[in-house]
C-alpha cells in the first residue's frame, strides 16, 4: 500500500481514473489477492480473519474508488467461482484472477432492478450449447478494465428462484458494447460503466453453478459482501479519525489546541466508541462465518450500522477541520463524498433494514 498505491492517490484523484489491471497485478505478485481462497488454485487457504485485515488495510486508502474495485473483482466476482465453479472453472477463472491477471466485473444493477435483483429485466435463453444474452446492465464497476463479466440474467420462466443464471461473460465476445465512463461524486478513481449484451451467444460452459440456481448464488454471496463493505467502512471511519486527531492536535485556536477543548475530546471519544463497537461487530460475524455459521443476520447489522457510522464520522470530522476540508481536494472532504456511498452501494440502508426485519420476524 505505502509503495504502490499511497504515492499515486493524488494524481489518480485528479484523472478520475487508477491503474487497476496493473494494482491487481502486484497484489497478485504479494499473494495478498487469494488469502482466503483454496491453494490448489492460487490462493494462500489463510483463515477469514486475514481476509478481514487485508480488507481494513483497503478501506484506510484515501481514495475509496480504489478499494471498491479491488473488492468488487476479489469480493464479488471471486467468491462466486471460488463456491459455486466446477474444478475446470476455477482453473480458468479463478487462478488467473487471484494473479491479477485476469479482471472481474460485476453486472447485476438495471435501471429498475438495483436493490431488487428479482425485478431483472436482462435475458439469457438457452439454445443447445449457448445462452443468447440481451440486455443492459448499469453501473458495472471495472466496467472498462474487465476481462470477463459476472452477469445475472433472467430465463423464459422468470422465477428468481429457479429461473436466474449466473454467466462468466468474456468480454471478447461479439455484441458487447461499453458506454463511456460514468462520473460519480465519490468513489471517483473507481471505473464504472454501462455494459450492453446484443445477441451474444455465451457458451453454456461459462454458466456458474446450477441451471436456474443464480439468484440464491448471487444472494448467499451478498451476505459475505456485506462483511467486508462493513469492515472497509469501519476501517474509513477509523482513518478519518485518525487524521482528525493530528489536526486537532496541531490546530492552534484561542491560544491552545483544539484538542484541549474538553469538548472536542468528548466528542472523539464518543466517535472512537462507536468505531470500536462496529469493528467488534465485524470481529464478531466474522468468527461466525469462519465456523460457517450463518452470518446473515449479523452482516446486515454490522452493513447498515457501519455504512451509517462513516457517513457520520466523515461528517462531524469535516466540521472539526473547518473550512479547509470543503475544498474539492481537502482529503476530508474526499472521505466525505466517497462514504456516503456506502448507505447505497451492495446493500442499501434501508434493504438492510428490511432483511433485518425478516429475519428477526418483525415483519
Amino acid at each position: 500500500m505505502k509503495k504502490e498505491i499511497l504515492p499515486h492517490v493524488e494524481d489518480w484523484e485528479q484523472q478520475r481514473r487508477f491503474p487497476l489491471r496493473s494494482i491487481l497485478k502486484k497484489l497478485g505478485q504479494q499473494e495478498l489477492l487469494g488469502l482466503r481462497y483454496p491453494s490448489q488454485y492460487g490462493g494462500q487457504d489463510q483463515d477469514i480473519f486475514s481476509h478481514i485485515v487485508f480488507a481494513e488495510e483497503l478501506g484506510k486508502i484515501p481514495s475509496a474508488g480504489i478499494s471498491m474495485a479491488i473488492i468488487i473483482h476479489n469480493d464479488m466476482v471471486a467468491p462466486l467461482v471460488a463456491d459455486y465453479g466446477t474444478a475446470a472453472q476455477c482453473e480458468e477463472l479463478l487462478s488467473p484472477a487471484l494473479r491479477g491477471d485476469l479482471v472481474f466485473g460485476h453486472a447485476v444493477s438495471e435501471a429498475s432492478a438495483g436493490s431488487d435483483v428479482a425485478a431483472i429485466q436482462a435475458t439469457a435463453v438457452r439454445e443447445s450449447d449457448y445462452y443468447v444474452l440481451n440486455g443492459v446492465k448499469n453501473f458495472v464497476t471495472n466496467g472498462l478494465d474487465a476481462d470477463v463479466y459476472c452477469v445475472l440474467a433472467a430465463m423464459p420462466d422468470r422465477n428468481p428462484l429457479t429461473g436466474m443464471v449466473l454467466l462468466f461473460v468474456p468480454r471478447s465476445l461479439p455484441g458487447i458494447e461499453i458506454s463511456e465512463e460514468i462520473g460519480m461524486m465519490g468513489h471517483r478513481t473507481a471505473n464504472v460503466a454501462s455494459v450492453s449484451f446484443h445477441d451474444v451467444r455465451v457458451p453454456a460452459s461459462c454458466r456458474i453453478g446450477n441451471d436456474g440456481g443464480g439468484f440464491l448464488a448471487q444472494l448467499n454471496q451478498f451476505a459475505q459482501e456485506h462483511m467486508i463493505s462493513s469492515c472497509r467502512a469501519t476501517a474509513m471511519a477509523d482513518e478519518v479519525l485518525r487524521l482528525t486527531v493530528q489536526h486537532c492536535r496541531s490546530r492552534v485556536t484561542f491560544g491552545e489546541p483544539l484538542i484541549k477543548n474538553q469538548w472536542i475530546q468528548f466528542k472523539i471519544a464518543e466517535l472512537r466508541t462507536e468505531i470500536e463497537l462496529s469493528r467488534q461487530c465485524n470481529y464478531v460475524a466474522a468468527s461466525i462465518w469462519q465456523e460457517q455459521g450463518d452470518i446473515s443476520l449479523l452482516s446486515a447489522m454490522a452493513k447498515l450500522q457501519s455504512s451509517r457510522l462513516v457517513r457520520k464520522v466523515a461528517d462531524e470530522c469535516l466540521q472539526l477541520f473547518g473550512k479547509d476540508a470543503y475544498l474539492d481536494d481537502h482529503i476530508i472532504g474526499r472521505f466525505y463524498r466517497d462514504s456516503r456511498l456506502f448507505s447505497i452501494s451492495t446493500g442499501s440502508d434501508e434493504m438492510m433494514l428490511t432483511k433485518i426485519a425478516k429475519i428477526s420476524k418483525i415483519s
